[in-house]
């Protein structure tokens, strides 16, 4: 029952979450922001510059080539543009129709709902009434959780005792806020004036562990790498390839720093760093970050 009930009040969230990413899937392999930026740009940035000073004739031929370039970039990237608008106008009705037949036969949420039962609101709530019925024993209950045991992993550190030491009756409920995990663990580690100097004698702060729960509240919905996978743009497509030309030689000897790395779990604090990149990416510029022993793109 409590399947039903999900299903017919909320589970449509999930069924609507995957075609709108779907959608934006479709955009971002034919990397429709950057077919529209450089919409006029040359093709495969094929263009003559030549310093040649009063000679008519080389002058237009240089000018005839670039106009060629840019005309031909620009019709192939109209092209392009309509193509995923069509795909995408067909997506639209199909989904609707589906959704019917999704709505009635409560069997086709079934995923969706294992998904849901995953995610962190359901693991704080739970915390949440045991902390209310039992504020003395809050340390305990947040280190018995396996929220804490993702934060510890991160932490690579022991800091188990110290978190234990916090202690909290029922005065300190009153800003209690379990909205996520981040705002948990700076409410509960605000409750005790030591914690700092605690955590100096490991090399570590109490920033770190909130910077650990916010990795967990983003990381909830992707709990296992193939949910990762389901849910990740990858690079940009046909667009990225279209303005700069192939790479192949390149690509073999190159990372893409926009997609996610496998020494990426073992970063903390590095969310800024990840989002400038993806803008830089994004925008369709040509970046190349040489590093050792080998090069990344």
């Amino acid at each position: 029952m409590e399947f039903i009930v999900w299903h017919y009040l909320s589970g449509w969230r999930w069924y609507w979450k995957r075609v709108f990413f779907n959608i934006k899937r479709v955009f971002h392999f034919f990397s429709l922001g950057i077919l529209l930026k450089s919409l006029f740009a040359p093709w495969k940035r094929l263009t003559v510059d030549d310093d040649t000073v009063f000679d008519i004739k080389k002058i237009f031929e240089n000018l005839s080539f670039n106009m060629i370039s840019v005309t031909i970039g620009a019709i192939v990237r109209i092209i392009l543009i309509a193509f995923s608008l069509l795909i995408v106008a067909l997506y639209l009705p199909v989904s609707f129709i589906f959704f019917i037949f999704w709505w009635i036969i409560p069997f086709f949420g079934w995923s969706y709902y294992g998904r849901d039962q995953k995610r962190w609101g359901n693991v704080l709530k739970e915390i949440e009434k045991e902390i209310k019925d039992s504020p003395e024993r809050s340390s305990l209950i947040i280190t018995e959780s396996e929220a804490w045991k993702f934060i510890e992993k991160k932490m690579e550190k022991s800091v188990k005792e110290i978190v234990m030491s916090v202690k909290t009756n029922k005065e300190s409920l009153v800003d209690l806020n379990v909205e996520s995990l981040e705002k948990l663990m700076t409410w509960f580690l605000s409750k005790d004036e030591r914690i700092e100097a605690l955590f100096q004698r490991l090399e570590t702060t109490k920033e770190d562990i909130i910077l650990a729960a916010r990795w967990w509240d983003e990381r909830q919905l992707f709990w296992k790498e193939n949910e990762q996978n389901k849910w990740s743009l990858g690079r940009p497509g046909i667009g990225w390839g279209l303005l700069f030309g192939y790479t192949p030689n390149l690509d073999k000897y190159s990372d893409d720093l926009g997609l996610k790395q496998k020494f990426s779990d073992h970063l903390i604090g590095r969310e800024e760093v990840v989002k400038r990149m993806e803008k830089v990416i994004n925008s369709g510029k040509n970046v190349l970050l040489v590093g050792d022993p080998g090069v990344g793109k």
